[in-house]
């Protein structure tokens, strides 16, 4: 966020304080120009409307240990369908009956080594026997059953010889554990941009639960080299996966481009799924301060979370509309306020189908996005922090 102070005091005399007042005046100035640079940029990148309805509103009972909005949650597909998150207040895991909104177990991890269980930050449910236990930091995790039982010692996701390429894995809703066959992928995050000519730099781990064996592959495309995005928000990626080939998909926050990846490495495919006239924001300053820069992103049109809805054979790509510098320095709007989400559609040859522009004067938590046979479930924000809600987004194309 950008701060400065009026510096006043009422010892100074008439001459200090006409030095004080150019100063300040200077220094508004200066952030002024400082928002001009970018204030070219376009605000929104319309697209041909989708109708869509919210016809149902599923609200999940929450306990009193229990938030509202949780980092990483898991839906889980069968007989019935299921949503899943850890509570990290009282480690358990929590499973709900998601269209009858009843909560139908909760887990209690039960860890018996003699010391205490690492701050768990994700899970990924395989079955009732395998519910893999990601800690926040480190490039390990545990089992446990569904009743909550770890077993044995933790297990690296990591080889011996891949340590020098590991920096700290960030599972969340956004960047899920995605699983295809016996290999999981787990984001690899760190600050910097990873070029091409990094040797140690990765985006990605892929981990195989049979063999034990770590490979590390995706760097950042060669578009983003010159911007200066080591270290904001710009850099990110996030991950989907596609079905029902099991391709993986992921792209930035900043890029046009969804990258899909089936298995070779050294094959990943680009399309560019995006609106028209949309480019990748400008180069940063290299001098620029983190709270610039995250000023800068949150004036910035960008993307977000991706998903795929393998009931319309869709591809989901959230984009988040920018606030203004204007409402920034008006103090209307909160600068750490989330930037509005409206969502893209895409086709299965990666064309853009249109947009679904959602309500404004609502808040969505716009990560926990799934699909199912009705619709689109978004989480949306309430004032109520005794219920999760989701709220139905029906369409048709």
């Amino acid at each position: 966020m950008i701060c400065f102070y009026l510096i006043t005091s009422k010892t100074l005399d008439v001459l200090e304080r006409k030095k004080l007042a150019l100063f300040n005046l200077l220094l508004i100035f200066l952030l002024l120009q400082n928002c001009r640079e970018v204030s070219h940029l376009a605000n929104d990148y319309p697209a041909t409307q989708i109708e869509y309805s919210n016809p149902k509103v599923i609200n999940l009972p929450l306990d009193s240990f229990s938030p509202p909005m949780v980092p990483y949650g898991q839906v889980l597909r069968g007989d019935t369908l299921k949503y899943m998150f850890y509570n990290h207040f009282n480690t358990s895991l929590y499973t709900y009956d998601f269209r009858n909104s009843v909560l139908i177990k909760k887990i209690v991890l039960d860890y018996e080594k003699g010391e205490k269980l690492p701050e768990i930050n994700a899970f990924y449910y395989i079955n009732s026997d395998s519910i893999l236990l990601f800690p926040q930091y480190g490039d390990f995790f545990f089992i446990c059953n569904d009743n909550g039982k770890i077993y044995g010692d933790r297990i690296s996701f990591v080889d011996d010889d891949d340590q020098d390429k590991v920096e700290s894995h960030w599972i969340s809703s956004s960047f899920p554990v995605v699983k295809i066959g016996s290999k999981i992928y787990i984001k690899n995050a760190f600050g910097n941009i990873a070029y091409d000519t990094d040797p140690k730099r990765f985006l990605l781990i892929e981990y195989d639960l049979k063999t034990g064996a770590s490979s590390f592959f995706i760097k950042h495309p060669p578009s983003v080299y010159d911007k200066n995005f080591d270290n904001t928000t710009f850099r990110h990626m996030v991950l989907a996966q596609k079905e029902p080939d099991k391709s993986l998909l992921y792209s930035f926050y900043f890029d046009p481009y969804i990258y899909v990846f089936d298995g070779d490495k050294s094959g990943v495919k680009s399309y560019r799924c995006a609106p028209e006239n949309f480019e990748i924001p400008p180069a940063l300053k290299a001098d620029i301060t983190s709270d610039d820069a995250w000023i800068r992103f949150q004036t910035t049109f960008s993307f977000s979370t991706l998903t795929y809805d393998p009931f319309k054979n869709t591809i989901i790509r959230v984009g988040l509309i920018p606030h203004t510098y204007d409402d920034i320095q008006a103090g209307s709007v909160d600068p750490e306020m989330p930037k509005k989400p409206k969502i893209y559609l895409f086709d299965k040859h990666y064309n853009l189908l249109g947009e679904i522009s959602l309500n404004h004067e609502s808040f969505y938590y716009f990560p926990s996005l799934f699909a199912t046979e009705e619709g689109l479930w978004i989480q949306k924000v309430l004032d109520d922090e005794n219920v999760m809600c989701f709220e139905l987004i029906e369409y048709e194309i």
